[in-house]
């Protein structure tokens, strides 16, 4: 996802796999100065969609426990 000036502002993994009906999201991040703007939900429900529309009707989220970047 990218905003004004080319700037990156979130990124995601996303990986389908229609054979096995699988679809995975991992390693959702967003850049600092781009948080609390929707970008993590818009790549969450964008991921959810593009699984739909492979006749994927789940999809995991990948979620490492420890520390979260607190700014």
């Amino acid at each position: 996802m990218r905003r004004s000036g080319l700037k990156i502002a979130a990124w995601t993994d996303l990986y389908l796999n229609q054979s096995a009906g699988l679809a995975q999201l991992e390693d959702l991040v967003t850049a600092v100065l781009h948080r609390k703007q929707g970008h993590g939900d818009t790549l969450l429900a964008t991921g959810l969609a593009l699984a739909a529309s492979a006749g994927i009707p789940q999809l995991f989220l990948v979620a490492a426990r420890g520390p979260r970047p607190m700014n």
